[in-house]
């Protein structure tokens, strides 16, 4: 009875599955392979084991899905263990979450430039409305940074979160509170722009990765 056949009588746990495929690959099994790759596959396996499986037994899918968990999740998580598994992979996504970070830093500087073309809102003069940016800017440079770089936030489209954690915030003094609706509504237009960049940056590091991943075959 070959490995293959032997499964279908039984259901396996995944790491059970594990032995299987490591039999398999060492008895020349390609029946048994698939059977564990095809059961592994409705498992949630860890990022870097599918990744590093994908990569011994050519699953594009799997080092697809394992360097989209890479780009969402916090840099700081992978271990140096991690770091040397993953090889050149690791640099790919060290480099890629540099990135972010790098358009996470700007976006907190300061508020998005859009705001000096939002004039006084109700109950404002233009001559009041000096102090309405000038408060705001200060606000967003006091509490966006917190949301953007704090090391728990730092992952892919942490931006979508700012304009509600800023509304949730107490009106600053000096800031008209119907000037704060605008300036807050123009954030949420402004997210989509940073949103597009972030999405546009964790793409091109899949591609990367995959790129590389076909390379080594």
């Amino acid at each position: 009875m070959t490995i293959c056949s032997a499964t279908q009588l039984y259901n396996f746990s995944e790491q059970q599955l594990y032995v299987i495929l490591q039999l398999s690959d060492k008895f020349q099994s390609e029946d048994g392979i698939k059977f564990a790759i095809d059961h592994l596959a409705l498992h949630d396996m860890p990022p870097l084991l599918r990744m590093s499986l994908g990569i011994k037994y050519r699953v594009q899918e799997w080092v697809r899905t394992a360097a989209n968990q890479f780009m969402r999740q916090p840099v700081g998580s992978l271990s140096v263990e991690d770091f040397r598994q993953l090889g050149d992979i690791a640099h790919i996504i060290y480099r890629r979450h540099d990135e972010l970070e790098d358009r996470r830093k700007s976006a907190s500087l300061g508020p998005p430039s859009f705001r000096t073309s939002i004039g006084p809102a109700s109950g404002c003069t233009p001559e009041a409305h000096t102090s309405c940016h000038n408060a705001w800017g200060s606000f967003w440079t006091r509490q966006v940074p917190k949301l953007l770089l704090h090391p728990d936030k730092a992952q892919v489209k942490v931006f979508d979160t700012v304009p509600d954690a800023l509304e949730a915030l107490a009106c600053p003094s000096g800031l008209n509170p119907a000037c704060r609706a605008a300036f807050l509504d123009g954030v949420r237009h402004f997210k989509y722009e940073v949103l597009h960049f972030e999405t546009y940056i964790m793409q091109e590091g899949v591609a990367e990765i995959i790129t590389h991943f076909a390379a080594s075959a």
